[in-house]
């Protein structure tokens, strides 16, 4: 009994499709009312079997092995071996899929003209999964305009709106590739989605929330005392570059402070405490293992972290070996992996969305910083700047290529500013500097980082005074102004006018000092209103609609960089 038939899941009469392009069981129906939850329909082994009686084999395999990568393996696609659940491609008519596990054959369509791009074929797969479309989620009316007036109106039952969403289910996505383009169904040419704002929405390949949402709905179950079940997945990597939160640079057998050491093999154990919001950082190295790190298992006070194989028999085996980090809760969103910098990243944390992402096509953060592990720590807000500062308070520097005189006067105006309360100095011998080249763009490490730090500067336009004073106060230990983790209050954000594949250039920080100087819209450490616009428009305002960014140094600048070093 409900209150309102228009509220009910509409196929179309026509083809006896659902919002274009799905099939829906009667579970899904209810799933679709709020009156199930779409684990009953879930592929439980968390193997999908798959056969292409006719189309295009090798697209699907190849978009699925993209589609697994993406995942970390959290779901495996397989060619069906006469298991008897699973899905049947063929070339029907259109592009279509049932949503989620219906038992025995499964079909899906794929026609062979117009249904074989990679973004086609994962989107359908994600459907046969258990994911219904982006924009029916139950709170899509805080993120986009459904304009129903330029819909065909035989097609209206294609935006109605899902049963309520799981708790903590990862956030909404314009650019999802289970998102409708923003013409979709329409009667006229006019929009028929729009984000808030006014943006256009829908994407054609697959994004981090994406991943987010397929492994959130095969998370595995997370135990009363933080173990987690179920077999792991291996990250490759070598020994002796394994670090912990809290450790820099040393083997994990090496690492006292965070484990207690371990007669020969008996393995390695962590603390309860030790387990969440903990990061490792994983280079990357050869398959050919001695030793095996595993994730925490629940047995005892304290969990086996780390176990031995016959050939480590000293606490210093691995040193010039390489290891195996088993990760058993990889679909669990408290466990993320991501690369950052040639390593794998694993982080114990309560969101993935808010890990710190670089382009992976410069390694850059926020469009002008490299990050070392340290950074990243402390933007999850799981270590202080402090460690990373310039502790004498002295900045020694060299100009290897680029202008010389214009970075001495940038840095002459900003140590005035600052009362010398940090001296900039031509090197001498000093072991920890900054090195200054004409590279490609502007960027900078965020404090010091030991040894020889690079800086670039790029001969052609990065050479003003504001350019030079804003690399270096990155250098000093600053991140951008509006990553701070009070910037909601100050500014808004306008995702719907962000390029797609910059918007982790807008995640925030952990959270701040107390005490901290206040928002500067001015700051010349604050992107300006058009930053990484994909098209044209404002993608930071003020909350009142004005425009933010500054090209010279303020007063609060001063003050924070003087409440970093305190003087």
């Amino acid at each position: 009994m409900i209150s309102d038939e228009n509220g009910l899941p509409k196929a179309d009469p026509e083809t006896g499709l659902y919002e274009g392009d799905m099939r829906l069981t009667s579970n899904n129906f209810l799933e679709l009312l709020g009156l199930r939850n779409t684990v009953r329909n879930l592929w439980t082994t968390k193997i999908v079997p798959y056969t292409v009686v006719s189309g295009n084999p090798s697209a699907v395999d190849s978009a699925l092995a993209s589609l697994q990568s993406r995942l970390s393996n959290c779901i495996r696609f397989k060619r069906r071996s006469g298991e008897s659940d699973y899905i049947e491609v063929f070339s029907g008519s259109g592009c279509w899929s049932y949503v989620g596990r219906t038992g025995g054959k499964q079909q899906m369509s794929l026609q062979s003209n117009g249904c074989y791009s990679v973004g086609t074929i994962q989107h359908e797969f994600i459907h046969a999964l258990g994911l219904f479309h982006e924009q029916s989620r139950s709170d899509r009316d805080s993120f986009v305009t459904v304009h129903w007036g330029n819909i065909n109106n035989k097609q209206c039952h294609n935006f109605y709106k899902q049963g309520s969403l799981p708790s903590g289910f990862p956030a909404y996505d314009y650019v999802s590739v289970m998102h409708y383009g923003t013409t979709a169904f329409t009667c006229n040419g006019s929009k028929t989605l729009t984000t808030r704002s006014g943006g256009n929405v829908g994407g054609s390949s697959l994004t981090n929330l994406d991943v987010a949402k397929i492994r959130a709905l095969y998370r595995r179950r997370k135990m009363s005392q933080r173990g987690f079940q179920g077999p792991g997945a291996y990250v490759g990597c070598t020994a002796g570059s394994v670090r912990d939160a809290g450790i820099s640079q040393q083997a994990v057998n090496e690492t006292p402070s965070a484990y207690r050491r371990r007669a020969a093999g008996r393995g390695l154990q962590r603390q309860e405490q030790h387990l969440l919001h903990r990061l490792w950082a994983v280079r990357l190295g050869s398959d050919n293992m001695a030793c095996q790190l595993e994730s925490p298992r629940a047995q005892g006070r304290n969990r086996p972290a780390a176990r031995s194989r016959p050939a480590c028999a000293t606490s210093t085996c691995c040193s010039s070996d390489s290891v195996s980090v088993q990760v058993s809760s990889l679909c669990n969103r408290t466990v993320s992996i991501t690369a950052w910098n040639n390593a794998a990243l694993l982080a114990m944390i309560s969101d993935e969305n808010g890990l710190p992402k670089a382009d992976p096509e410069t390694g850059l953060y926020e469009g002008d910083m490299r990050l070392t592990s340290n950074n990243f720590l402390e933007l999850l807000g799981l270590r202080n700047t402090v460690r990373n500062l310039w502790t004498t308070k002295i900045v020694p520097y060299t100009v290897v290529s680029g202008n010389p005189s214009a970075v001495d006067s940038a840095l002459a105006s900003l140590q005035s500013r600052l009362s010398n309360c940090i001296r900039f100095k031509r090197r001498g011998s000093e072991r920890d500097y900054i090195e200054v080249f004409s590279g490609s763009g502007c960027w900078s490490y965020v404090g010091r980082t030991g040894g020889k730090q690079q800086m670039s500067l790029q001969s052609n336009g990065c050479y003003s005074v504001g350019t030079i004073q804003h690399e270096f106060i990155h250098a000093i230990g600053l991140f951008h102004e509006q990553s701070r983790s009070d910037r909601d209050r100050y500014v808004t954000v306008h995702w719907g006018n962000i390029n797609n594949k910059q918007c982790h250039n807008f995640y925030k920080q952990g959270s701040l000092p107390s005490g901290f100087p206040a928002y500067d819209y001015k700051s010349v450490m604050h992107y300006s209103s058009g930053a990484f616009s994909c098209n044209g428009r404002s993608t930071l305002t003020t909350r009142s609609g004005g425009s933010v960014g500054g090209s010279s140094l303020t007063s609060l600048d001063v003050a924070k960089i003087r409440a970093l070093y305190r003087c």
